[in-house]
């Protein structure tokens, strides 16, 4: 887990700014059965050191703690892989569909899809040699852009589904 070091106090009433917490906050959405919050503590802990923070409750609100979240929502997300790997028809859909691969020339394992803030609406296992083609049925998923992902051992593809 990661962690943000301080640098020591150069004065009794210094003010820690502007501390970039990213990193911990990457963990706590990574992990999250093992993410407890923040603890603060001193790197080396003696009986006469200390650092005092104030809390919510202290008479300056500047000095209040406060945790600022910045985000940027994604402009669009960039196929990756050669589209010609797997086709999907129709595209636009109303919410049925097939996806469909040349099994001769394209190990997949695993199909995904996912709607555009990634979060993962269907997963579905490929069984080797079975079929080169998946029917998917979306029907109850609101309309809009969607991005099917196809992978296997060495191979991944994602192409763009729309749901009219």
């Amino acid at each position: 887990m990661n962690e943000v070091p301080l640098l020591q106090s150069t004065n009794p009433n210094q003010d820690y700014l502007n501390i970039d917490v990213t990193s911990m906050v990457m963990d706590m959405i990574q992990y999250p059965s093992s993410s407890y919050g923040f603890m603060i503590k001193l790197q080396n802990e003696n009986y006469f050191r200390s650092m005092i923070f104030a809390s919510s409750n202290h008479p300056d609100c500047n000095k209040h703690p406060k945790l600022e979240i910045k985000y940027t929502m994604p402009t669009g997300i960039h196929e990756i892989s050669d589209n010609t790997l797997f086709s999907i028809a129709p595209n636009p859909s109303t919410g049925e569909f097939m996806v469909s691969w040349n099994s001769s020339q394209t190990h997949f394992d695993q199909l995904e899809i996912v709607n555009y803030l990634g979060q993962k609406i269907s997963s579905e296992m490929i069984t080797p040699g079975n079929s080169n083609s998946i029917r998917i049925h979306l029907n109850d998923e609101a309309k809009g852009i969607y991005f099917v992902k196809l992978s296997g051992k060495n191979t991944q593809s994602v192409q763009k589904l729309i749901l009219d």
